[in-house]
């Protein structure tokens, strides 16, 4: 995929996952590879999380890694 498909592609990837991630009151994480945080996907992803979602963020050698505020009616 390049950089150009996937910013064409990227919003439709993003609503698939939020309607694909489950019912209410339920958790979600997600997580980038060291490789990915370097490139920039990260960072791009980043920059669409609502900030007030976030209910834990780590960044470690290994990658970045994200535990989300359980999902509410």
């Amino acid at each position: 995929m390049t950089p150009e498909s996937f910013r064409q592609y990227a919003p439709k990837l993003i609503r698939a996952a939020s309607l694909s991630a489950g019912k209410e009151n339920l958790a979600h994480t997600m997580s980038f590879t060291r490789h990915e945080v370097d490139s920039g996907l990260a960072d791009f992803f980043h920059d669409k999380i609502r900030k007030e979602m976030i209910r834990e963020y780590r960044e470690s050698e290994e990658g970045r890694w994200y535990l989300f505020k359980p999902i509410t009616a």
